[in-house]
């Protein structure tokens, strides 16, 4: 099995049974995610945020903080309650806004 792309950062405020249940379902179809925690980023600032982002070529940060919501060059998703109830509906977010990258 090869290298699975990786082109969405989940941050440290998304619950850790939302990310592993999201992680699970992407990586079926061939997509991985990093969750903040789990990533060699030790400080949480936008600025280091974005930079993460650009050197992992992440295009999609899923977060639960509205502060991040004016970061440019990286597409900010925040759930609402209808995509943090289902892990299909939530795959469905991720794809949309990775598509208008």
């Amino acid at each position: 099995m090869g290298k699975l792309e990786t082109p969405f950062l989940f941050d440290k405020s998304v619950p850790r049974e939302l990310y592993f249940k999201v992680k699970r379902r992407l990586n079926l179809i061939g997509y991985s995610a990093i969750w903040l925690p789990f990533s060699s980023l030790k400080e949480d600032t936008p600025e280091s945020l974005l930079s993460y982002c650009f050197r992992k070529n992440i295009k999609v940060l899923v977060t639960f903080r509205r502060s991040l919501l004016d970061l440019k060059g990286v597409k900010v998703v925040i759930p609402n309650k209808r995509a943090r109830k289902s892990v299909n509906k939530m795959i469905e977010v991720l794809f949309t806004k990775l598509r208008d990258c």
